[in-house]
């Protein structure tokens, strides 16, 4: 394997059914990015693994190197296709800065709503067959909180909320209630909102006894 040139690892690049390159527009197909690759970035990938004398192990090196940039920062933008270029290739950092750039304020804000969007799926999947959702002041903080700390919307709900699942289950158990409205209280300070709610039951439950 270490004696192939560069075009032979082209040809492995292109047509191998299970290609580092087919690995990579998978994974991003399956955050909705549509990834193409022009003729002369296929052959700088390929000359670029020739140099690296490990064969076609080459390929997912200089691949990886390439694209870990865009497989981290792309499924948090609305970014949804772009083409892996020889500039990208020998520039990934560079190419990726002028891709974000691309992005206006407006995309951003989309992209954060959506996310907070889909926690809301995730979340009710966990609490089943309790509903809960952001209010629309709370949806406003969260976008606002997560474009201050860099982060995605998405991630920050997961870290800010991981106790939120277990802790309506309780109240809905011991209350009946079904349906949770997250308010502007509840995201701005969720650890002393819950704690608040939970010790409304622990009394209730003092006083029956």
């Amino acid at each position: 394997l270490n004696s192939l040139d560069a075009a032979d690892l082209k040809q492995i690049l292109v047509r191998a059914e299970g290609s580092v390159l087919k690995q990579f527009t998978r994974d991003l197909s399956g955050y909705g990015i549509n990834m193409t690759a022009t003729d002369s970035a296929l052959t700088r990938v390929a000359e670029l693994a020739e140099e690296e004398n490990t064969g076609a192990r080459g390929l997912v090196t200089i691949l990886e190197q390439a694209l870990r940039g865009h497989k981290y920062e792309l499924p948090s933008t609305s970014i949804r296709k772009f083409t892996l270029d020889s500039d990208t290739v020998d520039s990934p950092e560079y190419a990726l800065r002028k891709l974000l750039s691309t992005l206006t304020e407006e995309d951003d804000l989309i992209v954060r709503f959506d996310d907070l969007k889909r926690w809301e799926r995730f979340i009710k999947r966990q609490i089943d067959p309790i509903d809960a959702w952001l209010t629309d002041e709370a949806l406003d903080f969260m976008v606002t909180l997560s474009m201050e700390t860099g982060g995605s919307a998405y991630s920050l709900a997961r870290s800010r909320f991981e106790d939120l699942p277990d802790a309506l289950k309780e109240i809905a158990e011991n209350t009946g209630q079904k349906q949770f409205p997250l308010t502007l209280s509840l995201v701005k300070d969720p650890k002393g909102e819950l704690d608040s709610w939970l010790k409304v039951i622990e009394k209730k439950d003092t006083d029956s006894d």
